[in-house]
């Protein structure tokens, strides 16, 4: 269920965000533009058989690029509001439930001029209930 969660996030920023650069892939390269990169995170305990409903873990990477730090941290703070405003409008979209956030980490300014964040999300899904006609 992981992947259409991450599916799902990555359609609603790249929707919201036409000019940040969505990607669900990570790779070792801190970006020189605008990014948001949605990735898988550590799921909590689950059942082993398959379930009607769960929750899933993912993070979703912010970055972006200023020589001057001030106008950098400027630009990542309004890149994560932007990011979770898209967010707020996924909340009903099926099989999602809820989206909590459990924490929003920062790079720790080791990437200068780039400067990043990662916005932890635990999703809630639910499958929808099929109609049985007999």
């Amino acid at each position: 269920m992981w992947l259409e969660l991450q599916g799902i996030v990555a359609n609603a920023v790249r929707a919201a965000l036409p000019g940040v650069a969505v990607a669900t892939v990570v790779d070792a390269v801190v970006p020189d533009v605008d990014t948001v990169r949605v990735t898988r995170a550590s799921s909590p305990a689950r059942a082993l058989f398959q379930q009607l409903s769960g929750v899933e873990a993912l993070a979703v990477e912010c970055w972006t690029r200023n020589d001057d730090p001030d106008l950098a941290s400027a630009q990542l703070q309004a890149l994560e509001r932007d990011v979770l405003a898209a967010l707020r409008g996924i909340t009903r979209i099926d099989p999602i439930t809820t989206i909590d956030i459990t924490g929003i980490d920062p790079d720790g300014d080791l990437f200068r001029p780039a400067v990043g964040s990662r916005i932890n999300l635990t999703i809630s899904w639910r499958k929808p209930r099929q109609s049985h006609t007999h």
